[in-house]
C-alpha cells in the first residue's frame, strides 16, 4: 500500500479560528489536519451532499476543506452546530 503526502494549507479565516482555542482542543485540531497531508486523508472525512468540500469530524468541531490540484485547503474550522450553514 502507497500513502502519498499532499501539503495542506490553512485559509486565514481556519488559522485564525485555530489559534483563538484553548490548547487542548488546538492540539486535537492540529493532529486531526496533519492527517489530512495522507492520500486518502485519515480521520473521520465525509464529501458534504451537494458540495465538492469535505469534512473532517474532530469531537464536537468540523473541519471544512477542499481539495486543490497540488494540495488541501482548510477552508474553516468551526463548531459542529455551524459547520453546514452556507
Amino acid at each position: 500500500m502507497v500513502i502519498s503526502i499532499m501539503e495542506v494549507r490553512l485559509s486565514k479565516v481556519a488559522e485564525k479560528y485555530l489559534n483563538r482555542l484553548s490548547t487542548p482542543y488546538k492540539t486535537a485540531l492540529d493532529k486531526a489536519i496533519k492527517g489530512l497531508e495522507k492520500e486518502p486523508p485519515q480521520g473521520d472525512v465525509k464529501q458534504l451532499v451537494g458540495r465538492k468540500d469535505f469534512r473532517l469530524r474532530v469531537g464536537d468541531y468540523r473541519v471544512i476543506f477542499a481539495n486543490k490540484p497540488d494540495h488541501r485547503l482548510v477552508v474553516k474550522i468551526t463548531p459542529r452546530g455551524e459547520a453546514y450553514k452556507k
